[in-house]
């Protein structure tokens, strides 16, 4: 319990680094994702990530949220893991977007919640 924790305020710590800091602001940001998964995944999405969401991006149309639990920063040559993240088999999704703050390129592996 405590490492899923300590996984969790992690990946939140990395959401806002990879934010470039700007998300301290409180402002949510729109983000545009290009995603690979099983059947009934969406192509593509646009989410809002408020500062309070962690590691959640809210989809615009209400359907779902996508929660993020491997970030890489493709430009920055970052990447942030959870230890067991790839391997627990709770990671469905992969996604491409560009950061709205410092227009880096990401690729976030997560799956989506109801």
């Amino acid at each position: 319990m405590r490492s899923g924790l300590r996984a969790i305020v992690l990946s939140s710590s990395v959401v806002i680094a990879l934010a470039g800091g700007h998300a301290a602001s409180g402002a949510g940001a729109t983000w545009n994702f290009t995603c690979s998964g099983p059947v009934g995944t969406p192509s593509s999405f646009t989410a809002i990530h408020e500062r309070s969401n962690g590691t959640a991006f809210r989809l615009t149309d209400g359907t779902s949220v996508f929660v993020g639990m491997v970030f890489e920063d493709l430009t920055a040559g970052k990447r942030f893991e959870p230890p067991g993240a790839t391997t627990s088999g709770i990671i469905t999704t992969t996604c491409s977007t560009i950061n709205p703050f410092n227009e880096h390129a990401l690729r976030i592996a997560g799956r989506f919640a109801p």
